[in-house]
C-alpha cells in the first residue's frame, strides 16, 4: 500500500557561522534534497502511521570550510533522512511530546 502524501515541516534549521543569504540557500537545498529522498526512498513506517516527529537532531557531519551552500544543504537533508529512517528501523518510532534526540 502506497503513501499518498508525506508532509515534512522544518520549524527551525540552526546554522552557525553562515551568512543570512547562504543560510537561505542551504535551507532551499535541504528542502529540495529531502523532497527527492522522500520521493525516491520513502520514510518508512512514520508516513504510514500518520504520526508526527516533534523534534529531531541530525547526526554530525563534516563539510569543507569553502563548501557551497547547496553542498551543505544536501548533507543536512541526507543526515535528517537517515536519522528519520534509522529511528523507525530501530523500533524507537517517532519522537513525541516535544522530546528530542541529540548527538
Amino acid at each position: 500500500m502506497g503513501v499518498g502524501k508525506v508532509e515534512i515541516q522544518i520549524g527551525a534549521l540552526v546554522l552557525e557561522g553562515v551568512s543570512r543569504a547562504d543560510g537561505q540557500r542551504i535551507g532551499d537545498a535541504v528542502k529540495t534534497e529531502l523532497a527527492r529522498l522522500v520521493r525516491e526512498r520513502g520514510v518508512g513506517e512514520v508516513a504510514r502511521a500518520r504520526t508526527h516527529v516533534t523534534a529531531m537532531s541530525a547526526s554530525s557531519f563534516a563539510v569543507a570550510p569553502d563548501a557551497a551552500p547547496r553542498t551543505i544543504g544536501v548533507s543536512v537533508a541526507r543526515s535528517l533522512h537517515s536519522a528519520l529512517k534509522a529511528r523507525v528501523s530501530a523500533g524507537r518510532g517517532p519522537a513525541r511530546n516535544g522530546s528530542t534526540s541529540r548527538r
